[in-house]
């Protein structure tokens, strides 16, 4: 993906700056009218707001607006979308279950076409594609022009929750619990190994001999 540090020529910023949004847009105006071949954005939106949220793993709480800069360039007549999303969150560590607070970053790319063509050519991306060599296959999804813009939170949620690990550890070589007192080892031995394991069939045994002694 290019730097979009700079807009270049024929470039517009988007007005709206890193502001949280229930519902995130990107305005095409500029780009749809002739005025713009490219969109600069820094936009941010609340994902718990939205009806994807139920996507992310149990045991996940997303901790902060999801943010999401990148540019909508015009080539040729057909548009592309790249993005690098920002999600933090909070879980659990599966071993010693403290609490865990990080921030991944993924890129997010997406084709966009006119709403027109999702109808004329069956929303399929094969067709929208074509039969070219020269078709980018890191592109794997399409967004369609809405109300002279896109929305794009869905997918970015979408694809914010497969990247998330399916597993999680405060540390590489977190020690976890002990399985008989709930000890987290992390901060210390239990004591629990020097204490000798007595099967309950002979724990009544055990009591008659110390009694004995």
């Amino acid at each position: 993906m290019e730097p979009v540090k700079n807009p270049i020529k024929n470039s517009e910023k988007n007005s709206e700056k890193n502001s949280a949004e229930k519902t995130m847009k990107i305005d095409l105006t500029t780009v749809l009218n002739g005025r713009a071949d490219r969109i600069i954005f820094d936009k941010s939106f609340d994902a718990k707001e939205s009806e994807g949220y139920c996507m992310f793993p149990d045991g996940i709480d997303i901790t902060s607006p999801v943010r999401v800069v990148g540019e909508v360039t015009d080539k040729n007549g057909c548009m592309f979308l790249n993005a690098r999303v920002s999600v933090s969150y909070h879980t659990l560590c599966d071993r010693c279950l403290a609490d865990i607070d990080r921030t991944f970053s993924f890129d997010f790319e997406r084709m966009i076409l006119p709403e027109e063509d999702a109808a004329a050519r069956g929303g399929g991306l094969d067709d929208a594609r074509g039969d070219s060599d020269d078709s980018d296959d890191s592109i794997e999804e399409i967004l369609y022009v809405k109300e002279s813009g896109v929305f794009p939170e869905e997918s970015i949620i979408e694809d914010a929750a497969l990247e998330i690990p399916p597993y999680h550890l405060c540390r590489d070589d977190c020690a976890g619990l002990c399985p008989r007192c709930g000890k987290n080892l992390n901060d210390g031995a239990c004591g629990c190994g020097e204490k000798k394991e007595i099967h309950p069939e002979l724990k009544k045994l055990q009591k008659l001999l110390d009694n004995f002694e």
